[in-house]
């Protein structure tokens, strides 16, 4: 009856051009066929809303040139028109392609990150390359500070703020991936800003803030990702509920806070230089306990294990360095690879509990859910296997109830069935990373 009614206003729009809410609602009954599990016909109208954006039949196979014909796709084709274009392209690439059709999922996956990064450009100045996007901030995009302008998400049922936020991560984690990190930025750039001033959610704020991160320290930016780590241990410039914003109290939380470059990592030097060891020394000493206790209050285990991955990706970066010549240097090098192999292994160890307990608490709910043969004793059985989980693992009943029960980051069930399987094969590949440079 929906469909339906849904396919007959998608007719009625189409006659009369109206292409703003023809794409919404092509967008939301692609959405309706998925989750009737008709994922063919999800497709079809996705790849259709994607047409009628640009106005151009199966534009995803000519995008290039859609591009270059106009540089500035925000202004020819609409702000939220590309935003709305950039979740719609993920969808297909993640629900449609991933595992079937490898050249459709890149293409959708690329095209999806020039529209996410569309924004930028918008006004001026904005940054020219990656660098800048360390600390760049999308404040002026469609605040609706100024007059005549509407804010972005002034309507969140034409955009989401949770929607574009898990497609930005799942673009910007697979243009990382694909070892695309300088377009993986202003993904992270956007995700952090929106995480920030819109949903206000510390978490997203951590998860984006370690992607780029990530990005930066791919590209050879080994400073600028370290002073993100930093940033994200020391809570610095994390949005606040309920408090009226002031250059004060934004001053007094971290915001627009910059650490001492006597404190950072030299990029122009090698590793064993004496301005490097502050920052050598950091990194091999372990996250503190009480550091871990702060972020544990609204940080999941998954994002607690980015973060550790992180630091463990910044050791292994510094310790890549050549130096056969002298055995001084090589030394610090193998202890900087050697730090990174315990902690990624540590990391694993974390990781395979977390996914065990996801699994086990998904067993629990279903049971409880079932209407029929419904078995008080099945449930009792199941909980307690669960509790001998959190006894292995020496997870504290605190821990129990607010670290593994944190699913505010967790957007979509995409999420709880793959961030940890993805998270593992990451770290794996790091560990054959590590193994390579050791020799």
């Amino acid at each position: 009856m929906v469909i339906s009614s849904y396919k007959k206003c998608v007719d009625l729009l189409r006659k009369r051009q109206e292409n703003y809410l023809l794409i919404q609602a092509l967008h939301e009954l692609g959405n309706l066929h998925y989750a009737d599990r008709n994922l063919g016909e999800a497709e079809i109208q996705w790849n259709d809303c994607i047409d009628t954006i640009f106005q151009k039949l199966y534009v995803v196979n000519s995008f290039r040139q859609v591009f270059k014909e106009n540089t500035s796709l925000a202004d020819s084709f609409g702000s939220r028109q590309v935003l709305i274009g950039g979740i719609v392209l993920t969808k297909l690439a993640k629900l449609c392609y991933e595992g079937k059709d490898l050249q459709k999922y890149t293409e959708c996956t690329l095209m999806a990150s020039e529209l996410f990064a569309t924004p930028a450009k918008l006004t001026l100045p904005h940054p020219q390359t990656a660098i800048e996007f360390q600390s760049y901030s999308f404040r002026e995009f469609m605040t609706g500070l100024n007059s005549g302008e509407v804010p972005l998400f002034f309507d969140k049922q034409i955009l989401q703020p949770s929607e574009l936020l898990h497609t930005l991560y799942v673009v910007a984690q697979s243009l990382i991936d694909m070892e695309l990190f300088h377009q993986a930025l202003p993904l992270c750039a956007l995700m952090e800003y929106i995480a920030q001033h819109v949903t206000k959610s510390s978490v997203i704020v951590t998860k984006a803030r370690i992607a780029k991160a990530l990005a930066l320290l791919e590209l050879g930016y080994i400073d600028e990702a370290y002073q993100v780590y930093r940033r994200v241990l020391e809570l610095r410039d994390l949005p606040k509920h309920g408090n009226r914003s002031s250059e004060s109290a934004s001053r007094a939380d971290g915001a627009n806070f910059a650490f001492d470059s006597d404190s950072g990592y030299y990029n122009n030097l090698s590793p064993e230089d004496e301005m490097n060891q502050a920052a050598v020394l950091s990194l091999e000493k372990v996250i503190e306990p009480a550091t871990l206790e702060k972020l544990k209050q609204f940080c999941s285990p998954a994002v607690l294990e980015m973060l550790q991955y992180l630091r463990s990706m910044l050791l292994i970066r510094i310790g890549e360095t050549e130096n056969t010549e002298n055995l001084d240097k090589q030394a610090l090098r193998n202890n900087l690879l050697q730090h990174a192999e315990e902690s990624l292994r540590v990391i694993l160890k974390k990781l395979q509990i977390a996914e065990e307990v996801v699994q086990q608490k998904k067993i629990i709910n279903f049971a409880k859910e079932k209407t029929v043969n419904n078995s008080e004793v099945e449930i009792e059985n199941l909980e307690i296997k669960l509790k001998e989980y959190y006894e292995k693992a020496e997870v504290s009943e605190e821990d129990q109830k607010t670290l593994y029960s944190n699913t505010e980051e967790e957007m979509c069930t995409a999420d709880v069935n793959s961030q940890n399987l993805s998270l593992m094969l990451r770290v794996r590949y790091a560990l054959g990373r590590q193994y390579k440079k050791q020799g």
